[in-house]
């Protein structure tokens, strides 16, 4: 891939991206931290830590797939 073409991602997957990574940290934090939780108790339900960690990594799949779809697009010959 040259160096000077950039990587133009839309807007959308970008937010979807960083949206995905913050519900799997939130989720990865939950579950191993053991002082405390950074949710209130009203919000949490058994195994909400999985949760989050599935629902973020399936949102960042769409950014996942665009940025693999641009590099294979890019490579010479397509």
């Amino acid at each position: 891939m040259p160096a000077d073409r950039p990587i133009n991602l839309p807007l959308r997957l970008i937010t979807l991206d960083l949206l995905g990574t913050l519900l799997l940290v939130f989720g990865l934090l939950e579950l191993f931290n053991r002082d405390g939780s950074l949710f209130p108790a009203t919000l949490r339900f058994p195994y909400y830590e999985w949760v989050l960690i599935i629902i973020g990594l399936l949102i960042m799949l769409p950014a996942v797939y665009g940025l693999i779809r641009h590099i294979m697009g890019s490579r010479p010959g397509h």
